[in-house]
């Protein structure tokens, strides 16, 4: 057991021995006001003092309130800020807490006396009916309180203010639009004024409602895990639970006012009061409420706990566990919850599910999440969120059943964990960890397709934690690593996936980054504001200063026709063709790579302004392209582009796609949109048909529909969609379509 967990439990301890000795020593107060008569004198005192009825309840009700208020207060005290300051909880000092205190029980006073006046109105009223009365007047002043509570209680205590962060106000918002829930404010409460603690509330009925959050989960918490509280909260809302409570609140008071009618017609004559309209038997009747509260508290804990479990299963189906789990556990050390009472405890106190419990159930969650929805059936696949945008140099070798097969046994392993824990195996049950390693993993794909390498990187080490058998863990920790120019980090993670599962796609990757290593070691490096230039100095004719202008130019403008600019620097390398050919092992054809750096071959003879400004344009493009699309652009629209920058520069040769208009073997538009891997096209004339028909698509696209069209195609790629739908959502035409009036506009010649 962890020093936090064991400091909670005995906050909790103490703080639930000082609540039961607060009912003992409230019991023990009303009994004494009986027992004593000090109750008769109040009343004597009160009629005495007053003539009017209800100036006598509210004097008799000032002495008995003041009196159990007194017997109370040192355990207030106790609770409420010594034991508070000794955990470090209240930011009050004492004369802070007493202010606070001060006012909240006249509050506490003002809004009891005024239940007081009605309950004796209602037995003045109708002595055998004075129950029913009374009844209705409190479901009725239940509700009111409701609609009044977050618009004249709090901000009698606390300080409302618009959440300014507006990330976090878009994200809320688009949770409340998915649900449809008419929610139009959400508001920051300055909790900290008082305290430590996080929290979050639906408050409020009709007008007043609103959702709230405290300044301190704001500050703590991450947005992701603030979601999934607001989703808690919203729960309640889509189930109306203020109602349901409501009604429950209205249903139990009905059994209590009915009980507490019988009881005390039964009682006072015997204890030597004349009636329920004696104001002296009050102790009476408010011992009677105080003892069916003790009985049905344990009921309505229940009840409440269903509640908020339900709200939590709304949260995980909205949000899912990501957010959920560390937020709960932030929960717990921020308010210093015990995460796993003893039953009893569980069963008297807790209106809310014990943490523990509600973690368990989110990790119960993402076990069914993975096994019917991520994880599918054996065979089936879907582990993969990342496939190396790099994998294309290597489609030759033979590797993709390797990696099918790593991912099998992946997926195999997770599934035998979900199994044994949903199945309650405790022999085999070694909890969720894979399945845990498999969801950070794809956390972190995530955040790499974003380019949050650094939160991406945090999500892998955990999942290598969880299960460090995770090949994949570590080659995405490579391709980090190898995209950041660190070599060296770079091998050390994928000899620790090697290691794992030898595989030859792996074995490329190391091979090819310790022949890097190797050759980057002895080159210059020009460092450029967008770009780190690496090259092999004047001898093969190209200055760095120079490629950095052509560089400069193209992100300029590339930049300006897709409205998108890095926030990183790229490295481009130059390699004399050998250790190119070498180094990419990409077809004789090719001369210029982009895989997360640009590469390209500096021949002996070198290169020309207008070529290396074509070059660099094609290669720059696939950058943007990449990383605006995740690395989840298709080859059309990648090559496309980078063809379509590229032709600002020299008009290209159509010489191959011209022929096949005459020769009507153009590819068919579901061929040419269905390329998954440019590589796949192996023959060099279809390949330059397919750059020409691509270039020639994306220039009818950008001057029928514009650039920003493109834009948006790429982003809708980015969120995994394929080309058929990403056209017909973003262009209103189905690629057949587009297909005819695109080569209605086309000519041979």
């Amino acid at each position: 057991m962890s020093d936090k967990v064991e400091q909670a439990k005995i906050y909790q301890r103490k703080k639930h021995v000082a609540a039961l000795a607060h009912l003992a020593v409230q019991v023990g107060a009303l009994v004494f006001l009986m027992s004593t008569g000090l109750t008769f004198v109040f009343r004597d005192w009160a009629l005495a003092w007053a003539r009017q009825p209800f100036l006598q309840i509210l004097l008799y009700y000032g002495f008995f309130f003041d009196f159990v208020w007194l017997c109370g207060l040192p355990l207030e005290f106790y609770s409420g800020y010594r034991l508070e300051q000794r955990y470090g909880l209240t930011n009050q000092n004492f004369k802070q807490w007493t202010v606070e205190f001060l006012k909240r029980t006249v509050l506490i006073f003002t809004i009891s006396a005024l239940l007081v006046l009605g309950l004796y109105g209602a037995i003045g009223r109708s002595p055998e009916r004075w129950w029913i009365w009374a009844w209705l007047g409190y479901a009725g002043f239940s509700y009111l309180l409701g609609q009044l509570f977050p618009v004249l209680i709090v901000p009698l205590f606390y300080r409302y203010s618009r959440v300014d962060n507006d990330s976090l106000r878009e994200r809320i918002f688009r949770l409340v639009r998915r649900f449809q829930l008419p929610v139009e404010n959400v508001y920051s409460l300055n909790l900290s004024k008082t305290t430590k603690k996080a929290n979050a509330m639906f408050a409020g009925l009709g007008r007043t409602k609103r959702l709230v959050l405290s300044d301190t989960l704001i500050r703590d918490f991450t947005e992701e895990e603030i979601e999934s509280v607001v989703a808690h909260e919203l729960g309640h809302y889509k189930h109306r639970d203020i109602w349901h409570h409501l009604a429950f609140n209205a249903a139990t008071s009905f059994v209590g006012f009915f009980l507490a009618f019988e009881i005390v017609k039964r009682l006072a004559i015997p204890l030597g009061f004349a009636g329920a309209e004696d104001l002296a038997a009050f102790p009476l009747l408010y011992l009677v409420f105080t003892l069916l509260g003790v009985v049905l508290t344990p009921l309505s804990h229940a009840y409440s706990r269903w509640r908020e479990a339900e709200a939590d299963r709304f949260s995980l189906e909205a949000c899912g566990p990501q957010g959920f789990i560390p937020a709960m556990e932030k929960l717990a050390t921020l308010n210093l919850a015990d995460p796993e009472p003893h039953p009893v405890i569980e069963w008297w106190f807790y209106t809310h599910p014990p943490i523990a419990k509600r973690i368990a159930r989110a990790r119960k969650f993402l076990g069914l999440l993975f096994f019917v929805g991520v994880l599918g059936t054996p065979g089936s696949g879907g582990l993969l969120a990342y496939e190396s945008y790099a994998d294309e140099a290597y489609s030759e070798t033979g590797a993709s059943s390797e990696r099918e097969e790593a991912k099998n046994d992946l997926e195999n392993r997770g599934r035998t964990e979900i199994m044994n824990f949903l199945l309650g195996r405790p022999k085999d049950n070694a909890g969720l960890k894979v399945p845990l390693s498999i969801e950070l993993y794809n956390q972190a794909v995530e955040f790499y397709q974003k380019n949050e390498f650094e939160l991406a990187r945090e999500a892998l080490k955990d999942s290598i934690a969880y299960d460090p058998r995770n090949a994949f863990a570590h080659e995405l920790l490579g391709d980090i690593a190898y995209y950041e120019q660190k070599l060296g980090e770079a091998e050390e993670h994928y000899l620790a996936a090697f290691r794992v599962r030898a595989r030859n796609d792996l074995k490329e990757k190391i091979f090819r980054t310790q022949k890097e290593k190797k050759v980057e070691a002895t080159m210059t490096h020009y460092p450029e504001e967008h770009f780190i230039i690496m090259y092999r100095g004047e001898e093969k004719g190209l200055e760095g200063y120079g490629l950095s202008e052509a560089l400069r130019k193209a992100y300029r403008e590339i930049g300006q026709d897709l409205g998108y600019f890095f926030k990183q620097k790229i490295p481009v390398l130059l390699y004399d063709e050998k250790e190119f050919r070498d180094l990419i092992r990409a077809p004789h054809w090719t001369i210029g790579v982009y895989d997360g750096k640009i590469r390209l071959p500096a021949y002996e003879k070198g290169f020309s302004q207008e070529e290396i400004e074509k070059v660099m344009r094609h290669e720059l493009t696939h950058a943007f392209v990449v990383e605006i699309s995740r690395r989840l652009c298709p080859p059309w629209l990648n090559e496309g582009l980078a063809e379509y920058e590229e032709a600002k520069i020299s008009a290209p040769d159509l010489t191959v796609f011209r022929a096949a208009i005459r020769s009507k073997t153009l590819f068919p538009i579901e061929t040419l949109l269905g390329q998954e891997r440019l590589l796949a096209v192996k023959d060099p004339l279809e390949a330059e048909l397919f750059y020409e028909q691509s270039f020639q698509l994306v220039s009818y696209l950008a001057g029928r529909y514009g650039m920003f069209s493109l834009r948006k195609m790429l982003e809708q790629f980015a969120q995994g969609k394929d080309s058929f739908e990403v056209i017909q959502e973003v262009l209103k035409i189905s690629p057949l379509e587009l297909e005819k009036e695109w080569k209605d506009t086309l000519s041979a010649n």
